[in-house]
């Protein structure tokens, strides 16, 4: 799928550019965007690539289960920060705009209240309008977002990746190989498996060591 969107990513702006272009600044902005955008997703398939080489393969297998063993996570810490950010939206509508409690960077106030979620999660604290008004309700907000993203989810998050990481070393042989086979099996339509096996039976056996 990553290889379709990158060759219609390039085809689109070769077209564009065939058809459409001008030396106008929109445009030229448009094309940095679509570049960037492919610029991505071709870095992105180098660790598809990666995957055919030993020492790589499994650290993308790692990294492939710690994403999907922490997809319940993420969805908790999406809630977490999407609540404080409602709460921070409804207090705001007591400040004046230049005394707002988020910084404005998008002026929608639910991106700009969920921004400053995220950013308090990585350790970022715009705290420099929480005494205009409500000012103990915000500290109180404060100090219990701080203990709930950065202790506590913070925590369970390498707890999980740790979990992880030591599922994948006990199977780390199996792991390897099971990419590899993976990988290939991506490309699996180019060649005529019908032809090349006819007339002959294979009995497969799979057992554990």
């Amino acid at each position: 799928m990553l290889t379709i969107v990158l060759v219609f990513t390039y085809v689109f702006a070769s077209l564009y550019d065939m058809l459409i272009w001008s030396p106008s600044d929109d445009t030229a902005a448009l094309m940095n965007v679509v570049g960037a955008a492919a610029t991505l997703l071709m870095w992105t398939k180098l660790f598809y690539w990666m995957r055919l080489f030993k020492p790589f393969a499994f650290f993308i297998r790692m990294i492939k289960d710690m994403i999907g063993d922490s997809m319940v996570f993420m969805c908790m810490l999406m809630l977490i920060w999407a609540g404080y950010a409602n709460v921070l939206i409804v207090l705001n509508r007591n400040r004046v705009s230049d005394d707002s409690i988020y910084d404005r960077h998008f002026n929608i106030d639910v991106l700009d209240s969920f921004l400053n979620s995220y950013m308090l999660g990585l350790g970022e604290f715009a705290l420099d309008n929480f005494d205009v008004s409500n000012n103990w309700i915000m500290w109180v907000l404060f100090v219990g977002a701080t203990f709930m993203i950065q202790i506590v989810f913070m925590n369970v998050l390498i707890a999980i990746m740790s979990e992880t990481y030591g599922n994948i070393k006990a199977i780390s042989e199996q792991s390897l190989y099971r990419e590899m086979v993976s990988l290939m099996n991506d490309y699996v339509f180019l060649v005529s498996t019908t032809e090349l096996f006819e007339g002959n039976k294979y009995l497969v056996w799979i057992a554990t060591e």
